[in-house]
């Protein structure tokens, strides 16, 4: 930066050296312009400067609360496949204990009936052995 506002002085202070009056032998006005010209240099140049700091900070706290977001982003997805799972776990344990323990009361029906009425027993033993049906028919006319 230093350099550069080095430069542009020196080049500056030689062009209004030449261009001045014939027989202008003054310096002062030349070395007035210049100076005020390598602090408007200057300024601009540390600004410049100060502003692609920032710019570099605030990029640098972008890129880690993006990274931020992208592993909550992650765990939050985790946590709702999770839950998912644990509720169809959940659901199958139900289904099936509720299926189990209707099947008990059927064989026990079956056990009750086997040395009383036989063929009772063999028919309690066959709807026991079918599959179970739909959770929900449709209604006739849908």
């Amino acid at each position: 930066m230093l350099i550069i506002t080095l430069g542009i002085t020196a080049l500056n202070f030689a062009t209004v050296w030449m261009f001045r009056p014939p027989g202008d032998m003054s310096i002062r006005g030349p070395l007035t312009i210049t100076f005020i010209q390598a602090v408007v240099v200057m300024a601009v140049g540390l600004s410049i400067s100060y502003l692609m700091t920032r710019m570099r900070r605030q990029q640098r706290s972008l890129e880690d609360a993006n990274l931020r977001l992208s592993h909550y982003a992650s765990t939050l997805e985790q946590l709702a496949t999770s839950r998912e799972r644990n509720r169809l776990a959940r659901e199958m344990h139900d289904t099936l204990a509720h299926t189990l323990s209707g099947l008990s009361v059927q064989l026990e029906t079956v056990k009750a009936y086997w040395d009383v009425d036989h063929d009772m027993a063999k028919t309690s033993l066959e709807n026991a052995l079918k599959p179970p049906g739909p959770v929900w028919k449709k209604p006739a006319g849908l």
